[in-house]
C-alpha cells in the first residue's frame, strides 16, 4: 500500500484562491485518477507502485490511499499534528488574522485520523481474510478518503473566530494574503490553501464498509487551534 495524495492539480498563480468545479472518484472515474498527468502531487510514486504491482502480480496485493487534508490528534508515539489546518491555526496565531489566498473559493476535502486509519486496518483485515473481490486489490484499487470539505477562505474565517473566542487573537479578523509571504511562514501548506482537491470516496464505503463518524473538521478546530498557540509557546 502507499499514500499517495490528492489528485489536485495547480494552475498559474492567478487561479489560486478560485473555486474548481471538478470533482473526481474513485469508483466510476478511477481510470482519470489512474491516468492524471506527471505533473499530478504524488504522480511520480503512483507510477513506481503500479508498475511494481503489474511485474509481481504474483505476491503483491496493491491498493493505493489517498488521503486529503488530515486533521484530529493522532494516536502513535511519533507525529500526532497535521499539517494544512495545522499550519493555517499556527499562521493565525502569528499575524492574528486568517490568511486567505486569493478569493478564498477554493476547496478541499477533509479526513479525520481515526477514520483514515480504518481504512487501513479494514484493508489490512481484507487481506487476512484472503478477501480477493473485484477491485479490492489490483491497478484500479485506488482508494479515495474522504468525509467532508471546506473552503480554505471560510475556514480561515472560522480559525480566526475560534482564537479570537479563546483570546488569543485580538479580534476575528480573516484578510487575503500575498502568495509569496504565505509562503515565507507555512511553505508548501500556504499554497494549498489556494488550492481545490476534491474528490469522492466511494471504494472504501462500497466495497469494505467503511463508514467514518469521527468529530467533523469544525468540532475540531478548538483543539487544533489551542494545541498550536501551546507549540508556539513553547
Amino acid at each position: 500500500m502507499t499514500v499517495a495524495c490528492p489528485a489536485s492539480l495547480a494552475g498559474d498563480k492567478q487561479s489560486y484562491g478560485n473555486k474548481s468545479d471538478k470533482v473526481y472518484d474513485d469508483w466510476d472515474g478511477v481510470e482519470e485518477l489512474l491516468s492524471l498527468p506527471d505533473h499530478a502531487f504524488h504522480r511520480n510514486v503512483d507510477k513506481l507502485v503500479l508498475d511494481a504491482a503489474a511485474k509481481h502480480a504474483d505476491v503483491l496485493k496493491l491498493a493505493l490511499i489517498c488521503p486529503p487534508t488530515i486533521y484530529g490528534r493522532g494516536r502513535g508515539p511519533c507525529s500526532q499534528r497535521g499539517r494544512q489546518v495545522y499550519e493555517l491555526a499556527k499562521v493565525t496565531l502569528q499575524l492574528k488574522k486568517g490568511p486567505i489566498i486569493g478569493a478564498g473559493q477554493a476547496i478541499w476535502n477533509n479526513i479525520h485520523i481515526h477514520d483514515l486509519s480504518d481504512v487501513y486496518a479494514l484493508l489490512v483485515n481484507a487481506a487476512v481474510a484472503g478477501r480477493n473481490d473485484d477491485g479490492i486489490w489490483g491497478p484500479k484499487a485506488y482508494y479515495l478518503t474522504e468525509n467532508g470539505q471546506h473552503c480554505w477562505g471560510d475556514l480561515a474565517k472560522s480559525t480566526a473566530e475560534v482564537a479570537a473566542k479563546l483570546e488569543f487573537i485580538p479580534e476575528a479578523k480573516a484578510e487575503p494574503i500575498d502568495l509569496e509571504n504565505a509562503k515565507q511562514y507555512a511553505g508548501f501548506e500556504s499554497l494549498s490553501w489556494g488550492m481545490n482537491s476534491r474528490g469522492r470516496a466511494l471504494r472504501a464505503r462500497n466495497l469494505l464498509g467503511w463508514n467514518p463518524s469521527s468529530p467533523s473538521l469544525l468540532d475540531e478546530l478548538p483543539q487544533i487551534v489551542k494545541s498550536e498557540w501551546k507549540r508556539l509557546q513553547e
